[in-house]
């Protein structure tokens, strides 16, 4: 089968490599649509968030297609059910394992980072990680519905989002506009933040009421106006924002990924007696109250997608992405 190799030293290969066959209580997919992820680009780099990753694996984990086979021991689904990939592999007998927290599973593994992921024609995931998808949602719009629109669906669920919130969003990658959109259609006023224009125009059309650069006035003009904020970017400047932002008991949440925080424990959580979480994404159990929002309120997911490539043009889809450029906001390989 073909397939998406990061040898983790900047350049992208793809090759032919055995067709994998499912073991005890697995299933093999066969992927219809594997969208990339920032993320991704740390594995493009050989620095990977996760740092257990192996070189050479096979990336992708917002992955859905349809079952093609299965191994011995798997019940409740068969083959031809359409399914999304969750991205958390298990110990399986623990708390949280059996609550449906895998992400947080002290042995858990990552599809497309400890085992081999969705950027290639089949992938072999445990039967737990499958998520079935509903009538009426296309591939695409299921593998959405996993790493971006399910992990904002799990953090505004957390802080209770209402129709009453006066919600910003800092950062417009993929993953704030699935917040903006999300929020939007909750009700919540959206605010939305980012340097680059183009981000805040799509940002409109997803739901936002106003959208503003990451300026000096801006963060005048929002400092203690905001009932929640939701970080996306994890840089300095837009964490400040975030924060500065919130009336007294705001709740913020920290998504995109960061190192380092400066953070004013007095003055921005303790005072104001905010409350901050942190959300990296979510457990299977919402899944499906996830994809039945989604296709209720009519929120445009597949509005972010701006690049959907072959996998043979997974060099061009790599480069893209790391480049960062602006007008590319979400990027899908159509298998």
């Amino acid at each position: 089968m073909r397939a998406v190799l990061l040898p983790g030293d900047g350049t992208v290969r793809v090759a032919d490599i055995d067709r994998p066959d499912p073991g005890p209580g697995e299933v093999r997919v066969a992927v219809a649509v594997s969208c990339l992820c920032g993320s991704d680009r740390t594995l493009l780099r050989g620095d990977p968030v996760l740092p257990r990753a192996e070189a050479h694996v096979v990336p992708g984990h917002e992955i859905a297609g349809s079952i093609d086979a299965l191994g011995p021991g798997v019940a409740g689904l068969g083959v031809g059910d359409r399914v999304a990939i969750h991205v958390a592999v298990g110990c399986g007998v623990c708390d949280l394992c059996r609550s449906g927290d895998t992400i947080v599973c002290r042995r858990m593994r990552a599809v497309g980072f400890d085992l081999p992921g969705g950027d290639a024609e089949f992938v072999v995931v445990p039967v737990a990680c499958c998520l079935p998808l509903p009538p009426g949602m296309s591939a695409l719009e299921g593998s959405l519905a996993t790493d971006m629109f399910g992990t904002q669906f799990s953090a505004q669920t957390r802080m209770g989002i209402t129709a009453a919130d006066r919600v910003l969003v800092t950062g417009l990658g993929p993953m704030g506009l699935a917040a903006v959109a999300v929020a939007a259609a909750l009700g919540a006023r959206v605010i939305a933040s980012d340097p680059h224009e183009d981000r805040r125009e799509l940002a409109t059309t997803l739901g936002a009421v106003d959208v503003l650069p990451v300026e000096p006035h801006a963060v005048e003009e929002l400092q203690g106006t905001m009932d929640v904020a939701i970080e996306c970017s994890g840089a300095p400047a837009a964490q400040r924002l975030a924060l500065d932002s919130l009336t007294p008991f705001g709740r913020v949440a920290l998504v995109g990924e960061g190192a380092r925080m400066e953070l004013d424990v007095s003055r921005q959580l303790l005072r104001p007696m905010a409350t901050l979480v942190g959300c990296w994404y979510f457990p299977t159990r919402q899944f499906r109250r996830c994809t039945d929002f989604l296709l209720d309120k009519r929120v445009g997911v597949t509005e972010i997608v701006s690049h959907v490539l072959g996998i043979e043009d997974a060099p061009t889809a790599f480069q893209l992405l790391d480049r960062r450029e602006t007008g590319v906001h979400k990027i899908a390989f159509a298998v």
